[in-house]
């Protein structure tokens, strides 16, 4: 697992769900609309920590079915000075936490653990994670903090 995908896989676990409200230092970027609700979120531990299991758990009611082809633009700074795009594969991140593509209207759970590679370095990077549907239409954008400790 190259260094930089756990921080891949927590932010892949997070995207087919909108924030209804702040959650975990995420918010939802201005002047958009997803079709997707979160009713809850949880990342554990908080921070991340370099070398150690992450579980992430997440549950919320998907408005439009997200189709394959689905995808999340990633981008990872700290401070003002960007470190980080990768663009996301929606169905195969879904797929890996055993949530079947395309993603079903209505209420779903996504729930895995990863390890965070030692390499991740210490730190705390700004992200913004936008989605998009096959089709273009927005799923969900969102910014927040994303906190790496060292053992």
């Amino acid at each position: 697992m190259h260094a930089q995908s756990i921080l891949a896989l927590v932010l892949s676990a997070l995207v087919p769900y909108t924030l209804a409200a702040p959650t975990n230092g995420l918010t939802v970027c201005p002047n958009t609309a997803g079709s997707l609700t979160v009713d809850s979120l949880s990342v554990t531990p908080q921070p991340l920590i370099a070398g150690k299991n992450v579980t992430i758990t997440a549950s919320g009611t998907v408005g439009e079915v997200i189709t394959d082809g689905a995808k999340a633009v990633l981008t990872l700074s700290l401070g003002i000075i960007p470190v980080r795009r990768e663009e996301i594969n929606i169905c195969e991140s879904s797929a890996e936490a055993g949530l079947p593509c395309p993603i079903p209207v209505g209420p779903n759970k996504i729930s895995f653990i990863r390890t965070v590679p030692d390499a991740v370095p210490a730190g705390t990077f700004q992200m913004r994670v936008d989605a998009t549907n096959a089709d273009g239409k927005r799923i969900v954008c969102f910014n927040g903090p994303l906190t790496v400790a060292k053992a």
